[in-house]
C-alpha cells in the first residue's frame, strides 16, 4: 500500500483515504449530495472563525440542514459542535434520538434514500446554545466498498496467536508494500518480519505500519510500554531491598532485646 495520507476535518474522505493507501482503487465510495442549506428558527446566529453559534431567541430554538441526494443508497451525516447541549435529531420529522449529550463529535446515519429525494435533518435544542462547524454528508456507495473490503480480505494478516501485547500471524504481498494495520502507533510496538526486527513507521500520524517485500511472511508485533524497563527494574531492585531492610530490622530489635536482657540480669545481680 501507500503510507502517504494526510487527514483533514472531512471524515469520510480520511476513511477513503486511509482504505485507499491499504489497497488503491478508482474512484470513490462516498457520493456528494446537493444543495446543501441551513436554515434556522428561534435563534440568534453569529460566526466566529468557522463555527456557527445558535442562541435561544424563542421558545422552539431549531437548526436545519436540508440537502438533495444525487445518488440512490444509505445516506450519513458528520456535524462537528465543539460546544454543544443536548438535541433531539429528527430526518424528515422522524425522530432519531438525542445526540450531543456528550459527545462533540457526531457521525448519524440518516436512512436509505433514492436518488433525487430531498432531505431536512432538524436540531431541536433542548439548551441555550448550540456551536457547529463542520458539516458532511455523503451517500455510501456500498457495492464500491463492498468490492473494496472483498480485495483487502484476501491480503489481510492472517493471525495465529495474540494477547494483549503479543499478535503473530502470516501474511502474503502481491507486490512490496507496507502492511497497514489498524493498531495505534505507539512507540511501545516493535515488529518482527521473518524473524527480523524491523522498522515500523505512522500511517497519517495515527497507524501502525511496517514495510513488508513481495512474497510470503511471518510477521510478530510485540508491545512493551514505556517506562516498563525501568519499573521491572525498580520492582527487582524493591523485592532485594524488602529482605535486607526486613534483615535489619530484626537484627535491631534483636540487640534492642539483648540489651535489655543485660540490664535485667545486672539489675538481678545488684539486689
Amino acid at each position: 500500500g501507500n503510507a502517504d495520507v494526510t487527514l483533514t476535518a472531512d471524515p469520510f474522505a480520511n476513511q477513503e483515504a486511509l482504505l485507499k493507501s491499504a489497497i488503491p482503487y478508482d474512484g470513490s465510495c462516498w457520493a456528494d449530495v446537493s444543495d446543501l442549506k441551513m436554515h434556522s428558527s428561534d435563534t440568534l446566529q453569529t460566526k466566529q472563525n468557522n463555527e456557527l453559534i445558535f442562541e435561544k431567541s424563542g421558545s422552539s430554538p431549531t437548526v436545519s440542514y436540508t440537502f438533495r441526494t444525487t445518488e440512490a443508497g444509505p445516506v450519513y451525516a458528520y456535524f462537528a459542535a465543539p460546544s454543544a447541549s443536548s438535541c433531539i435529531i429528527s430526518v424528515n420529522e422522524s425522530i432519531r434520538g438525542v445526540h450531543f449529550t456528550n459527545e462533540t463529535r457526531k457521525t448519524v446515519y440518516l436512512g436509505r434514500f433514492d436518488a433525487g429525494e430531498n432531505v431536512e435533518v432538524r436540531f431541536a435544542m433542548k439548551g441555550s446554545t448550540l456551536t457547529i462547524a463542520d458539516v458532511f454528508i455523503q451517500t455510501l456507495r456500498e457495492s464500491l466498498l463492498r468490492e473494496q473490503l472483498q480485495r483487502l480480505s484476501s491480503r489481510q494478516l492472517s493471525i495465529e496467536s495474540y494477547s494483549a501485547r503479543h499478535v503473530s500471524g502470516t501474511v502474503t504481498a502481491e507486490e512490496d508494500g507496507f502492511l497497514f494495520t489498524s493498531i495505534p502507533d505507539d512507540d511501545g510496538w516493535s515488529v518482527r518480519v521473518d524473524g527480523v526486527l524491523t522498522e515500523t513507521f505512522s500511517v497519517a500520524d495515527t497507524l501502525l505500519a511496517v514495510p513488508i517485500t513481495k512474497g510470503a511472511h511471518s510477521v510478530e508485533f510485540f508491545y512493551k510500554p514505556k517506562g516498563m524497563t525501568v519499573g521491572m527494574i525498580i520492582t527487582a531492585v524493591t523485592l532485594l531491598t524488602f529482605p535486607v531492610l526486613f534483615f535489619c530490622s530484626l537484627q535491631r530489635k534483636r540487640k534492642k532485646y539483648n540489651l535489655l536482657k543485660k540490664m535485667e540480669a545486672g539489675n538481678e545481680a545488684d539486689t
